[in-house]
C-alpha cells in the first residue's frame, strides 16, 4: 500500500513536472515566434524608411544651402526696398523681397536637391529637363501665393508694433 501511494505520488509529481515542461516549451516557442515576427516587422520598417528617406542627404544639403542664400538675399533686399520707399509701402517690401528670395530659394533647392547632388552620388536619382522645371514652377507659384496671403498679417502686426512704439 505504501509502495502504491509512493508510486501514485511519484507519477502525479511526474505528471505535474511534465505539464510544467510542456508549458515552458510552448511559452518558449511562443516567445520565439513573437521575436521572429518583431524582427521581420523591424526589417520591413527599416526597408520602408530607407525607401522613403534613405536618399535624403541631397535634400538636406540642398535645403541648408538654399536657406542660407535666400535668407541673406531676403534680408538685404528688404533693407534696400525699405530705404528706397522711405519706410512706406510695406507691401512692396514684403512681397518684393519675398518674391525674389523665394524664387532664388526654389531654383537653388530644386536644382541642387533633385539634379546636381543626386548626379554627384549624394542620394536619389537625378531629375532633369521638363520634370525639374515643372517642380520649380509649381513650388514657386505656391510660395508666391503664400507671400501674397501673408501680406495682410504682416501689415497688421507691423501696424500694431508701430502704434505701440
Amino acid at each position: 500500500m505504501v509502495r502504491e501511494l509512493v508510486t501514485m505520488a511519484s507519477s502525479a509529481s511526474s505528471g505535474y513536472r511534465n505539464r510544467q515542461i510542456q508549458e515552458l516549451s510552448s511559452t518558449e516557442t511562443e516567445y520565439q515566434d513573437r521575436y521572429s515576427d518583431a524582427v521581420l516587422r523591424s526589417t520591413r520598417q527599416q526597408e520602408a524608411f530607407v525607401a522613403t528617406l534613405g536618399d535624403s542627404a541631397s535634400i538636406i544639403l540642398a535645403s541648408v544651402v538654399a536657406l542660407a542664400v535666400a535668407q541673406h538675399m531676403d534680408v538685404r533686399l528688404f533693407s534696400v526696398l525699405k530705404s528706397r520707399t522711405v519706410g512706406r509701402h510695406r507691401w512692396i517690401r514684403n512681397c518684393g523681397s519675398t518674391a525674389a528670395s523665394q524664387g532664388v530659394d526654389t531654383v537653388v533647392f530644386i536644382t541642387l536637391g533633385f539634379a546636381i547632388f543626386p548626379a554627384l552620388g549624394l542620394g536619389g536619382d537625378p531629375t532633369w529637363g521638363w520634370a525639374l522645371l515643372s517642380i520649380v514652377v509649381g513650388q514657386y507659384l505656391i510660395k508666391l501665393l503664400v507671400a501674397l496671403v501673408d501680406t495682410v498679417p504682416f501689415y497688421a502686426v507691423t501696424e500694431a508694433v508701430d502704434t505701440k512704439a
